[in-house]
């Protein structure tokens, strides 16, 4: 996904904000967040 889009840089951009306002911010500890990830990644069968 981040070498796609790191040929459009105005867009890798704005998709770090976003995975950083995700990730990094709000109440929800960060490892019940990356817990999550692996979980939904494991679900539909695919590489962390």
């Amino acid at each position: 996904m981040f070498r796609t889009l790191a040929v459009r840089p105005e867009i890798m951009r704005t998709a770090a904000e976003h995975m950083a306002a995700v990730t990094e911010r709000g109440t929800v500890p960060q490892r019940l967040k990356e817990l999550c990830v692996v979980m939904v990644s494991a679900l539909n069968d695919c590489d962390y």
